[in-house]
């Protein structure tokens, strides 16, 4: 490969690289994070962290998380339900 060549993959790369690492920053400053909140029937409501700082609910039992991702969220809530912590809806 010819110098000049090898200098503009190199440059290509470096400049992909930086578009990954600020796409990834951009995503952490503005995620959301979720909880899962019981509520006095015994049901499990997925919630976000921006739901849960707004409006703090006064029949909230127990509260669960944060998680990254709403899937994951589900997922636990499934596991909680199975658990016999929680109610299915």
């Amino acid at each position: 490969m010819r110098p000049y060549k090898y200098a503009l993959v190199c440059e290509q790369l470096r400049i992909e690289d930086t578009r990954q690492n600020s796409a990834q920053l951009f995503s952490m400053m503005n995620s959301q994070t979720w909880f899962i909140v019981k509520l006095a029937d015994g049901h499990c409501q997925i919630v976000s962290d921006e739901q849960v700082n707004i409006e703090p609910d006064a029949e909230a039992k127990e509260r669960w998380g944060p998680f990254p991702s709403q899937a994951e969220a589900i997922a636990r809530r499934v596991g909680l339900i199975r658990a016999g912590k929680c109610q299915p809806m």
